[in-house]
């Protein structure tokens, strides 16, 4: 008689979180894109306006979104509006980037946090796992 493997039942795999990053500065969005895919297992979006983000909404949903506020076109706050109006998104954390923030960004309860530039990276790397492992 021939001793078989028993094989286990096939574990679902972990559905892949997504990090959106809306950033126009080329070199930030490269630094972000590239960290978050070397040390983290998140799936990267990068688009580089508000109006980028709202189509890549249509039909990814992320995770955790990444927004600077200096924008072309529209500003970080416009985009966090039009956002919030869109049903799977009214609740994904945001975490809004800037050199300078504006008052009324501080006084918004929807945001996760503010992140000044310049930002440490491995900080804000530890946060983005801690916020999408939770």
């Amino acid at each position: 008689m021939e001793k078989t493997d028993i094989l286990a039942p096939e574990e679902e795999p972990l559905p892949v979180k997504t990090v959106l990053i809306v950033e126009d500065d080329a070199d930030i969005a490269d630094i972000l894109v590239h960290a978050l895919k070397d040390e983290t297992p998140y799936q990267v979006i990068h688009v580089q306006d508000g109006f980028a983000a709202l189509k890549v909404v249509r039909t990814i949903i992320p995770d955790l979104i990444l927004l600077d506020y200096l924008l072309p076109n529209m500003d970080g706050l416009e985009c966090v509006e039009l956002l919030r109006a869109i049903t799977p998104i009214e609740q994904a954390p945001i975490i809004l980037m800037s050199a300078n923030l504006p008052r009324r960004a501080k006084e918004r309860k929807d945001l996760l946090f503010l992140l000044e530039k310049p930002f440490e990276l491995d900080l804000l790397l530890l946060q983005i796992k801690q916020i999408l492992d939770t």
